[in-house]
């Protein structure tokens, strides 16, 4: 199956998201996420849609990552096509592979989503987590062409999503944070973001990139912003169409983590 996408990744200049994810990061990755309740709500209902399509036989995963899904997968019996760019995280993979007892039922792939070009759907359905928000404004539309053309039927996204620019409600959650108990470069942090974002909001830019490296690699601040309508209207001209959408709405860990996003999932399903 691998034979049907395009291994060139070095077609395009790729964001720093894209690059960060190095060895070191790839060993931590899961360790560090395992009691964000993000996660566990993300497992729970990419779950619940593989309950609902109920006929699978076969999925894909970009990107594949550490393969976080593969108990999910291994418990529908599905065959997975892993996708990822980074090479780290698909080693990692390939161990959570033999853990889950998918040998013989995983094929993973490196390659750089926007340079898929499969002669035909690879899989039924898609899932594509924790991605869109790493891409930048510019190679967002290609990303987009890219994870349309791997499923046949159903397409699984989560995306960060900026939450509203009401001034007044931003300016109340500032308020919060600095009389939270949070730590001081937790409020900073906050605050910063959350008047970031404000100010993209207002100015109407469609994204906005921030980088920085943790000493320790717990997170990496790679940001872009792109709105909900534009992701659905590229996916539209592709010929995928929004079916539901899950909020995670969650104030205290969004106080705690990142409390200018919400993370949204949308379950697409294939009109042409």
């Amino acid at each position: 199956m691998s034979d049907q996408f395009s291994q060139d990744i070095t077609g395009r200049k790729r964001s720093p998201g894209e690059t960060f994810y190095t060895r070191e990061v790839a060993v931590q990755y899961e360790k560090l996420r395992k009691n964000d309740r993000y996660w566990s709500w993300e497992n729970d209902i990419l779950d619940q849609c593989l309950r609902a399509f109920g006929d699978l036989r076969d999925i894909a995963d970009c990107p594949v990552g550490t393969g976080r899904f593969m108990d999910i997968y291994s418990s529908h019996n599905l065959r997975v096509v892993g996708i990822d760019i980074s090479t780290d995280m698909l080693e990692e993979a390939g161990n959570k592979i033999n853990a889950s007892g998918m040998e013989g039922r995983v094929e993973l792939v490196e390659a750089d989503v926007s340079n898929l070009a499969p002669r035909e759907p690879v899989a039924e359905a898609l899932v594509c987590f924790r991605l869109l928000h790493l891409i930048s404004d510019n190679n967002l539309d290609d990303v987009i062409s890219g994870l349309a053309m791997i499923p046949s039927r159903h397409i699984v996204l989560q995306q960060f999503s900026v939450k509203d620019y009401n001034i007044r409600r931003a300016l109340r959650r500032v308020f919060h944070a600095l009389f939270s108990e949070i730590s001081l470069a937790r409020k900073i942090k906050y605050i910063c973001r959350t008047l970031r974002d404000m100010i993209v909001g207002v100015l109407g830019l469609r994204s906005v990139s921030v980088f920085s490296r943790h000493k320790k690699n717990t997170f990496c601040d790679v940001t872009y912003s792109h709105s909900l309508a534009r992701v659905l209207n590229a996916f539209a001209r592709r010929g995928f169409l929004m079916k539901y959408i899950f909020d995670f709405k969650d104030n205290e860990h969004l106080m705690g983590e990142s409390g200018c996003y919400l993370s949204v999932i949308m379950v697409m399903e294939k009109t042409k």
